[in-house]
């Protein structure tokens, strides 16, 4: 779990499914959804299909300088080959701008209070 002290979140799910959790709620987003993350509301999002492809994206601009900051590019020959799995993520001790993120705990497990809707948003 983190939140964004800076920015909105959104999330466009292009393929598979992710649990979003939002501000203690439990949402799924599958393929074609949309998730609004407000500002400074905790969140996570699992993977929890086999495999799923989905943008984020964080307005207003400079959360790049995080990812960029944090980050390493990947170069061609670290492209993972179609049926293999994901290479592991290394977990990031640092943080470039303490206006980007903030961390605040891992997600809960899913429960029964998980909602499913073609989009998700957790403005009021």
């Amino acid at each position: 779990m983190h939140r964004h002290d800076a920015d909105e979140e959104t999330f466009l799910v292009l393929e598979g499914e992710l649990r979003l959790q939002v501000d203690g709620e439990s949402h799924l987003a599958g393929a074609g959804a949309a998730a609004l993350l407000p500002r400074g509301l905790p969140h996570a999002f699992v993977v929890t299909s086999p495999q799923a492809r989905y943008l984020t994206l964080h307005t207003p601009a400079g959360f790049e300088r995080f990812a960029l900051a944090d980050g390493t590019p990947a170069s061609s020959g670290d492209i993972t080959p179609p049926g293999e799995p994901p290479p592991t993520r290394k977990r990031s001790r640092r943080r470039p701008d303490p206006a980007a993120s903030t961390p605040w705990g891992r997600p809960s497990p899913p429960d029964d209070g998980t909602t499913v809707a073609p989009s998700v948003s957790a403005a009021a």
